[in-house]
């Protein structure tokens, strides 16, 4: 039919296309994110090539895409490999990725589905800072500033930099005694999730 000039030829979309099309679809995203998604597709890409036809993309070719980035270490010099959280991230950012690729109708089903993406508690990770080892920190900072910044945030509990340096002199409530923390990493699971 194509040949015969009956119809218009399909156009194939190539992962190129999917995530330049993605990253510029979402420009109110705060800049942390921003980089999240671009160093994501950015992996998509490096692992199956910005021509790469999106439809040929499949289940077996997205698990194999999840252990390569498990041997792909692009954070911690002091490791080989990547911890099992930031590898369910970022498993979970490619299946947004191509979770919007359905939803604009450029493909049908997402290769990335059902691969484990959920972040799990790691207490091996957990660790207990006394008092006395802020102290010390504390009396180690070059200046007022670093050692009241530091006492801050290892008494409120504060994400640094993210909810630090959003605070302002009307968050604080001194007849009250409260502190209002905004939250820029939990705001987009609605207005309660916000602040505390």
């Amino acid at each position: 039919l194509v040949r015969g000039g009956l119809v218009v030829p399909r156009r194939r979309r190539s992962l190129g296309d999917l995530v330049d099309a993605y990253v510029e679809s979402r420009p109110k995203i705060s800049a942390a994110t921003k980089v999240r998604d671009r160093q994501v597709t950015g992996l998509l890409v490096e692992k199956f090539g910005r021509d790469c036809p999106l439809d040929s993309i499949g289940r077996r070719d997205a698990e194999a895409w999840r252990r390569w980035l498990g041997t792909q270490n692009r954070r911690d010099s002091n490791r080989d490999e990547l911890a099992d959280n930031t590898i369910r991230r970022r498993t979970g950012v490619a299946r947004q990725v191509f979770a919007v690729a359905i939803r604009w109708g450029w493909l049908t089903t997402n290769p990335f589905e059902g691969l484990s993406a959920n972040v799990r508690e790691n207490p091996e990770r957990q660790e207990f800072v006394p008092w006395s080892s802020i102290l010390a920190a504390i009396e180690a900072c070059p200046n007022q500033e670093w050692r009241t910044m530091l006492a801050f945030v290892r008494l409120t509990g504060v994400r640094v930099p993210s909810e630090l340096v959003a605070l302002t002199w009307g968050d604080i409530d001194f007849a009250a005694k409260r502190l209002t923390i905004r939250s820029p990493k939990t705001a987009h699971h609605g207005a309660d999730k916000a602040s505390r």
